[in-house]
C-alpha cells in the first residue's frame, strides 16, 4: 500500500491499494478515463459501520441485487466487476478519516479485503485500484 502517491498513481502501476491526500484527487484522476479505467467514488463521511460501508460500496459499484452485504461477498463482488464499463477499476474512498480512525475493525478488514483483491487482480494483469483520500 502507498502512501501520498504521485499524481501518475494510476499509469505507474497496474493495481494496488493507495492512501493519497485528498487535495490531489483530481491530478491522479484526470488520466484514469483517458487509459479506459471505470472511476467509482464512495463517500465514508458519516459512514456508521459495516453495514453502511458494504451498502455504499455496493451502490457506487452498481452490484447485482443478489449482494450478500458480508466481507465474503464483497471480497468476490469487488474481484468480478466484469458489468462495469472500461479496462480496469478505479474504486476511491472519500472521506475515510472517521472510519479509519473508528478504532474497531472494519478499516483493518477492508484494507485486507482491498489487498487481496489488488493483488489477484494485478496477477490477472488486470488494473485494479483502490484509492483511500485522507485529508480535507
Amino acid at each position: 500500500m502507498s502512501r501520498n502517491a504521485p499524481p501518475t498513481l494510476l499509469q505507474d502501476t497496474l493495481s494496488g491499494v493507495h492512501f493519497v491526500e485528498a487535495a490531489m484527487l483530481p491530478r491522479i484522476l484526470a488520466p484514469a478515463a483517458g487509459r479506459g479505467l471505470h472511476v467509482a467514488r464512495v463517500d465514508l463521511g458519516g459512514c456508521t459501520g459495516k453495514q453502511d460501508l458494504l451498502t455504499r460500496i455496493a451502490l457506487a459499484l452498481h452490484f447485482p441485487e443478489s449482494f450478500g452485504h458480508n466481507w465474503d461477498a464483497l471480497a468476490d463482488s469487488l474481484g468480478d466487476l466484469s458489468w462495469l464499463p472500461g479496462q480496469g477499476v478505479v474504486l476511491v474512498l472519500e472521506r475515510a478519516a472517521g472510519l479509519m480512525d473508528s478504532g474497531g475493525d472494519i478499516f483493518p478488514i477492508l484494507l485486507e479485503i482491498l489487498g487481496g483483491v489488488a493483488a489477484d487482480a494485478a496477477a490477472q494483469g488486470w488494473r485494479w485500484h483502490a484509492v483511500i483520500a485522507i485529508g480535507a
